[in-house]
C-alpha cells in the first residue's frame, strides 16, 4: 500500500492534486481523495500517479446519464421479509450503450456496492428494460441472499459507462462470480486501460434514484 504517491487529475483546463488518507471502507484501507474537485459530464480526465521513480497514467471521460425511469418492488413470495428490485430504463440511442448498475443501503452499507451480474449493454431499441437489482456476494456473509430486505432504504445507481469499462468490468465480474468454480476458471489477466500499470480509472454518467421498501 503506497502512502506518498502524488496522484493528480487533469481535465485540459486545470489540475487537481488529491491527499491521501485512511479509510476502514475500503481494502487496503487508505484512498485518495480530493474535497475541490468534482467530474462533470462530457468532459475527459487524465490521472497521472507518481512514486519514487514509477509513473501511470491513464484517460477517461464522463458520458451523458441515461435516467431511471422508475424503480419496481416485488414481494418474495416464500419470504414475507424479503422484496426484489427491478429498474426500468428506455435507452434511446441508435447505438450500444453500457452500464454497471450500483447501490447503496442506508441500513445496513458504509459504501457503494456493485450490483451482482449489473454489468450489461444495452441494443438499438424503443423498448422499456427491466433490469434486475441484486445485492453483491460478500464473502464474510455465510449464506448469500440477493434480495432487499424491507423497512430499509435504497440508493440506485445507473453508470453510463464506455465499452472499454464495460470489458474491465466484464473480466472482473467473471473472475468474482466463477473464480472458485473447477470449470470456469480465469486464465489471463483482467483488462486494463492504465498505462505502465494494472487497474481501471473509469467515469461514470450517474443517474439516482433512492426508495424506501415497505415493511
Amino acid at each position: 500500500m503506497v502512502r506518498w504517491a502524488k496522484v493528480t487529475i487533469n481535465d485540459g483546463d486545470s489540475t487537481f492534486v488529491l491527499m491521501g488518507k485512511p479509510d476502514n471502507n475500503y481494502f487496503p484501507p487508505y484512498v485518495y481523495t480530493s474535497y475541490d474537485f468534482r467530474g462533470e459530464v462530457g468532459k475527459t480526465y487524465t490521472l497521472e500517479v507518481e512514486y519514487n521513480d514509477l509513473k501511470v497514467t491513464s484517460t477517461t471521460s464522463i458520458p451523458e446519464p441515461v435516467e431511471i425511469e422508475s424503480i419496481k418492488v416485488e414481494n418474495k413470495e416464500d419470504n414475507d421479509s424479503l422484496c426484489s428490485i427491478n429498474v426500468i430504463i428506455s435507452p434511446k440511442s441508435s447505438n450500444r450503450e453500457y452500464f454497471r448498475l450500483r447501490y447503496y443501503d442506508y441500513t445496513t452499507d458504509t459504501r457503494v456496492y456493485p450490483s451482482f451480474l449489473g454489468t450489461f449493454y444495452t441494443e438499438q431499441s424503443n423498448d422499456t428494460l427491466s433490469i434486475p437489482l441484486y445485492r453483491t456476494k460478500i464473502k464474510t456473509l455465510k449464506d448469500y441472499i440477493p434480495y432487499f430486505y424491507k423497512g430499509t432504504t435504497v440508493e440506485v445507481r445507473l453508470g453510463h459507462i464506455s465499452k472499454e469499462s464495460y470489458n474491465i468490468w466484464t473480466d472482473y465480474d467473471n473472475m468474482v462470480n466463477f473464480g472458485t468454480s473447477f470449470f470456469f476458471k480465469q486464465q489471463s489477466n483482467l483488462r486494463t486501460n492504465i498505462q505502465g500499470g494494472y487497474g481501471f480509472w473509469i467515469g461514470y454518467g450517474i443517474s439516482k434514484r433512492q426508495i424506501k421498501l415497505k415493511q
